[in-house]
């Protein structure tokens, strides 16, 4: 319906401006902590019963009167009500309020998840999101490194940080691991995986390659990380928990879990680093001999590792 004059505001008085007064039996007259124009500005209440304006009390800027002989009885709940300061607000409904509407810079930490999947934009939840799954570090000489039980079906993929120092000449070994908290390495696993490596200090460039004959991934190539040095590398491995289907031998589908690599090393007593990436595959020749991994297996192929730190993240669904 139309309205003649100002449209009424729409809304919900979320809250009401109010002053209290003591009343003592003989006080008729009170300060107003906001001026008003008549009688009519106020909602004037005593003992919780609302009074007639102008019969039963005046107003004028910041007095109240309730005139000779008419004082609110001792105790009595005494206060009034600003009607012209009522606070109206507008619940919009859900969905409502485009980006427009909102102030640049108005929505702060405090309004985002902060545990959790992450949402995406469109409120979905995205997928593929990279979640740590695994974290060791050791300062005393260890073997090896076991990581069971991380490799479930929540992920597809898994991306291995490692930083290690052996105390002899050594490489990187990985291996797959089934069996979870009881974990065995990996049975009818054959590597095959192909490696290039700069040898910064003897101008060198070497290739290496593995056809078959290990049950474990190796870096750097067929040259050592030196004693007391510090390797750092990155490892990724896709389809690991079931691998994935990749031809026939013998009419019966083979399974394969690819990975690839990249790794540093600097020899701590002189000048010589070296540096490289290779990539490669597990394989297994059926279905029939497929593992269900459940882990990996870190070690150096001789001696120990003095100090290091592995980090896996698991991500793809």
């Amino acid at each position: 319906m139309p309205f003649i004059g100002t449209t009424p505001a729409q809304g919900f008085a979320s809250s009401v401006n109010k002053q209290s007064f003591t009343a003592n039996g003989s006080t008729t007259s009170f300060t107003l902590a906001h001026p008003v124009s008549n009688a009519n500005d106020l909602e004037v209440f005593v003992g919780n019963v609302r009074q007639e304006p102008t019969a039963a009390y005046t107003a004028s800027g910041t007095t109240l009167d309730f005139g000779s002989g008419n004082a609110p009885p001792n105790g009595v709940n005494l206060y009034v009500v600003y009607k012209g300061l009522a606070q109206v607000t507008t619940t919009p409904p859900d969905g409502s309020v485009g980006t427009g509407k909102i102030a640049a810079n108005a929505v702060t930490v405090g309004k985002l998840a902060t545990s959790g999947a992450l949402p995406a934009l469109d409120g979905s939840a995205l997928t593929g999101t990279m979640t740590k799954v695994f974290h060791s570090a050791w300062t005393s000489d260890v073997a090896q490194v076991l990581a069971n039980n991380v490799v479930t079906t929540t992920h597809l993929h898994y991306k291995i940080f490692l930083r290690v120092q052996p105390d002899a000449n050594s490489v990187v070994t990985i291996r797959m691991t089934t069996g979870g908290n009881s974990p065995a390495d990996a049975v009818n696993v054959a590597v095959y995986q192909g490696n290039t490596m700069t040898r910064a200090a003897a101008s060198s460039y070497l290739s290496y390659s593995l056809n078959g004959s290990n049950d474990y991934a190796v870096y750097p190539s067929n040259n050592n990380i030196y004693a007391n040095a510090n390797s750092y590398g990155v490892f990724e491995i896709m389809n690991v928990r079931s691998g994935a289907v990749s031809g026939t031998t013998n009419m019966s589908p083979a399974r394969t879990r690819g990975f690839n690599f990249h790794h540093s090393e600097q020899n701590v007593s002189s000048s010589d680093h070296h540096f490289g990436s290779g990539a490669g595959y597990f394989w297994n020749a059926t279905s029939s001999d497929n593992p269900t991994v459940t882990g990996f297996k870190f070690a150096p192929h001789t001696g120990n590792w003095a100090q290091g730190e592995i980090t896996i993240y698991g991500f793809g669904v």
